[in-house]
């Protein structure tokens, strides 16, 4: 929008408005007055043009963007913490409780744990990691932990499942697709959205579906994915029904008095892909599960909840992504789940890669 307002062309429409009779060139007395004035106004252009681009939500940056979507009630997700379940044994391998608050320490990922609850209706305590972000969520299966505390008859202990996946700071693009959502399906007073953002807004979920009289007239069901766009575990569903519906239709929580909530997980749906391949000098079929794997995650996650035709696997993406790999020379017969067509997942799936089976030509 001001792409023409630079020093040069403010100096010289300044020049322009000094009379000829006057020494105006470069070095003069006039030249030397006017340059620096010329120089400042042409850099509040360059800042008048950020500023623009500022206050539009398209182009808003972090902070900005954060401080537009505020006021309309859709805040950043910042990184969470993740929730682990923990298996303590002693030197028999008999499985013992240990106390509240005990602190453990995973030396291969410098991670700190702390015990946030009991095992008395479990089977096993949950441990929460005192770092924010993915890191939490890593597999540490076989690990031993080290115990920061005195913990007596303790012998070994080992995180093991994650019960409420950790998550990174909201990555700003999609925070602002789902401002703009906020903007165009507007939640308000119970409705679909407005239920939809309740259940996103908890700890660990990724996405939601809303199925409204579900089961009958005053009932919603509420399908959840976790925030890896995986099935979620028993204790997320429960986070979830505790924080819209903890006492049923009484709006204790964030649904209105008179409404029953079903909080469900989705469940698995495995893509099996086989084919024909013929492939580039040196390589091998592993070499090809490892170059297309990266690409068809980033496609089912994509497909994961997603309205309408944009949740079916199609045959021709697939096909085309295996044949793009850098290891395969050309592909026939790609079939998905033994078929020659797209595979659409029922509502509360989430497409997976199951078997990968390849014949060589």
């Amino acid at each position: 929008m001001f792409e023409n307002m630079t020093f040069e062309n403010i100096l010289e429409q300044m020049l322009d408005d000094v009379s000829d009779e006057l020494d105006k060139r470069e070095g003069s007395m006039i030249w030397n007055s006017l340059a620096p004035a010329a120089s400042q106004l042409a850099l509040h252009y360059v800042w008048l043009e950020n500023v623009i681009e500022l206050v539009f939500f398209d182009t808003a940056p972090d902070e900005y963007l954060e401080r537009a979507a505020k006021p309309y009630g859709v805040l950043r997700k910042g990184a969470t913490t993740a929730v682990r379940s923990l298996k303590c044994l002693d030197d028999k391998q008999i499985r013992i409780e240990v106390p509240i608050g005990s602190r453990f320490f995973v030396e291969s990922a410098n991670l700190y744990f702390r015990v946030t609850d009991s095992s008395s209706e479990t089977e096993y305590q949950k441990v929460e990691c005192e770092s924010l972000g993915l890191a939490g969520n890593t597999d540490f299966k076989g690990e031993k932990l080290l115990a920061l505390d005195n913990i007596y008859g303790l012998a070994t202990a080992e995180i093991v499942d994650v019960l409420i996946p950790a998550q990174d700071e909201e990555d700003i693009e999609s925070f602002r697709k789902r401002f703009f959502v906020k903007l165009q399906k507007e939640a308000f007073s119970g409705n679909k959205e407005h239920y939809k953002a309740w259940a996103e807004e908890v700890k660990g979920v990724g996405k939601a579906k809303i199925y409204p009289l579900a089961y009958g007239d005053g009932t919603v069901k509420i399908v959840i994915a976790n925030s890896n766009l995986e099935p979620a575990t028993a204790e997320l569903v429960a986070e979830v029904k505790k924080y819209i519906d903890p006492d049923e239709r009484q709006g204790e929580g964030a649904a209105p008095i008179g409404s029953k909530v079903y909080v469900e997980s989705a469940t698995w749906i495995d893509i099996d892909i086989t084919g024909e391949l013929v492939l580039k000098e040196g390589k091998n079929i592993n070499d090809v599960i490892f170059d297309i794997t990266p690409t068809l995650q980033r496609l089912f996650k994509e497909a994961t909840f997603a309205d309408g035709d944009s949740s079916t696997i199609k045959l021709a993406v697939i096909a085309n992504v295996i044949f793009s790999a850098p290891s395969v020379l050309d592909n026939f017969n790609i079939m998905l789940n033994g078929n020659l067509g797209n595979v659409t997942p029922n509502e509360n799936e989430i497409p997976r890669i199951g078997q990968i089976n390849f014949t060589l030509l």
